[in-house]
């Protein structure tokens, strides 16, 4: 039992005509050498982010997969944020409010007591969506 989690950040913006654009600027997978395993019974994943550079504003959808490694990597869950509401560099999203996730009633891969902490820190440079290089899109929806 057990997972390999890891993450994708992708950033949604509104061009000139309105129309939805976005872009995957972060994959966690590929900025490690390795993807942990945790065990069903490890009390918390930390999948620090801190050293590479991940940069994020505005619409952001955090997405979460368990790699496999012989099929597809299966899609745990995902959440939506506003950098524009963050207060104290910090959020975080109780089992109830993320997606996927609190579709599990039974608590068979989530724990009843499951939540999702995001630690930030604020950047005082303004970020150009379009200056930020995307990476390879590997399972958006």
């Amino acid at each position: 039992g057990g997972c390999d989690p890891y993450f994708q950040s992708i950033l949604y913006w509104l061009d000139e005509n309105l129309q939805v654009q976005k872009k995957t600027v972060y994959d966690y997978k590929k900025k490690v050498k390795k993807i942990r395993h945790f065990k069903k019974d490890e009390r918390f994943v930390d999948l620090d982010c801190s050293s590479h550079n991940l940069l994020v504003r505005g619409d952001v959808k955090l997405i979460f997969y368990d790699k496999d490694r012989y099929n597809a990597d299966d899609k745990m869950m995902h959440v939506w944020f506003h950098t524009g509401f963050i207060e104290n560099n910090y959020l975080c999203f109780e089992k109830s409010v993320i997606d996927k996730a609190c579709k599990d009633k039974e608590h068979k891969k989530f724990d009843a007591n499951f939540k999702l902490e995001i630690f930030l820190h604020r950047v005082d440079a303004e970020i150009d969506v379009n200056g930020i290089t995307a990476v390879d899109d590997v399972g958006g929806d």
